[in-house]
């Protein structure tokens, strides 16, 4: 299982230490979750850049989301560092992923919101079983966020906003859908498939 740690705060830069052990074929995942009017500038671990990969975010949902990536991050322990264009309320998590495809890390990304309607926001992606593939989730206030089997969380924090980070298990299930509760909340979801082998 990846190493994963989280973060959050109301600044325009948030701060987190990481640890990279010498794994094979390794990858680097921050998912950034933030309040409306925040552009995330740059994310870096051990003041390498890592490369935007997808990002979800309205105006009137008051909240956004995205991910970014760094192939082969040094193995070391340093800060990852997120910037953001303005001081807001902002979380991030990061997982260390090993046996990733170094050349094409990312096979595909998804991306979904809902509008205060039925709480449900859902990716799909392909079927290829050495995927792993990985969402953030985010919402204008605190609510319980559910998914099925295979489908595990990773990690889970509710503040003033509720945000989490979960995987689906190797599965040829090409939907990856979460529940919110109550349902008349603004959601905000991406989603990444990793070529990577089952961890």
């Amino acid at each position: 299982f990846p190493v994963t740690i989280y973060t959050a705060g109301g600044s325009t830069t948030i701060t987190k230490s990481l640890t990279v052990s010498n794994q094979t074929n390794r990858f680097l995942l921050v998912g950034v979750t933030f309040s409306d009017g925040v552009t995330i500038d740059s994310v870096k671990f051990a003041t390498v850049k890592a490369t935007q990969i997808i990002r979800s975010s309205l105006s009137s949902f008051n909240t956004g989301c995205e991910f970014w990536g760094l192939t082969a991050p040094s193995v070391s322990t340093a800060n990852i560092v997120v910037y953001a264009s303005a001081t807001n309320w902002m979380g991030m998590f990061a997982s260390v992923w090993s046996g990733v495809d170094q050349t094409t890390p990312v096979d595909s990304t998804g991306k979904d919101l809902d509008n205060a309607g039925d709480g449900i926001v859902s990716t799909t992606f392909g079927s290829d079983t050495t995927h792993q593939v990985v969402d953030i989730c985010t919402n204008d206030d605190v609510v319980t966020w559910a998914h099925s089997s295979p489908q595990v969380t990773i990690m889970y924090w509710a503040p003033n906003m509720s945000t989490g980070m979960s995987r689906k298990l190797g599965s040829t299930t090409t939907t990856m859908t979460n529940t919110a509760t109550p349902s008349n909340r603004y959601l905000n979801k991406v989603t990444v498939a990793l070529k990577a082998a089952l961890q």
